[in-house]
């Protein structure tokens, strides 16, 4: 090959590259320009999309069903139970009703406890139930003590009983069964398992029957095949998950309603 055509190609090869290099700097150069797309970094753009979501999420409408629970009232009723009854009391929507609840509560503490319940104050279980009259009251406790001498708890039982219908003539009693734990929570505690709670809750179904008083068990409500509380509908295997609590309020006014 003659000398002159190697000069030629070899400058040709040079201008290819001084062209190729002035593209690709003029493209940097204009991406890097401010109030471009790459300005904002990609954690910003997330959370723009996060409050346009929870923007979205705070203009839905009410479906009807939210409607239909939010408008069920259960007036001049009380609630008495523990940590589930207070989800009850601050996630169901349920309105007209009192809740002498508390975390912790059982049998053997609910009268040395003292609860802030909204219409009358701050008081003690005999306080409330000598000062306030009610048409309906519904008790829930056990889960904190089904591991304990299941006869000691049932003779508490009947006493809170005997003293509710003594302050209270008028008032119809539900005793509510136990809701139960998870597969999971069951077969790793000892004291806290369904096999115990399906036991308390047999004792407290004969309890209302020799009281003649009301027995109601919702376990059907949240119960996955195996008889269990669904693992979807709880974080703990204990408690419901928050949105699960207006289901079950509709269940027991509409319960109430139809059946008793």
């Amino acid at each position: 090959m003659k000398k002159s055509n190697i000069i030629t190609m070899l400058a040709f090869c040079v201008i290819i590259i001084i062209i190729t290099v002035y593209i690709i700097s003029t493209s940097l150069s204009r991406d890097n320009t401010p109030g471009s797309h790459n300005d904002a970094p990609q954690g910003e753009a997330v959370q723009e999309e996060a409050d346009a979501l929870d923007e979205s999420n705070n203009n839905e409408q009410p479906t009807d069903e939210t409607l239909s629970v939010e408008s069920l009232t259960l007036k001049d009723s009380l609630f008495i139970g523990d940590s589930r009854t207070v989800g009850l009391s601050e996630y169901s929507t349920l309105t007209g009703a009192d809740f002498f609840s508390d975390v912790g509560m059982s049998s053997s503490n609910i009268y040395d406890k003292t609860v802030s319940v909204p219409s009358v104050g701050k008081l003690t279980f005999k306080q409330l139930i000598q000062n306030k009259s009610y048409k309906r009251i519904y008790i829930m406790l056990g889960i904190n003590e089904v591991g304990n001498d299941l006869d000691t708890t049932m003779k508490r039982y009947e006493e809170i009983i005997s003293f509710i219908k003594t302050n209270q003539p008028k008032a119809d009693i539900f005793i509510m069964a136990n809701l139960h734990v998870s597969a999971s929570r069951s077969s790793k505690d000892a004291a806290i398992n369904n096999n115990i709670i399906d036991n308390f809750n047999i004792r407290l179904e004969k309890l209302a029957k020799n009281e003649n008083i009301y027995y109601m068990n919702s376990n059907s409500l949240f119960d996955d095949e195996s008889g269990s509380l669904d693992e979807k509908k709880t974080g703990d295997g204990v408690h419901l998950y928050a949105k699960y609590y207006a289901d079950w309020a509709k269940w027991i006014i509409t319960q109430t309603k139809n059946n008793y």
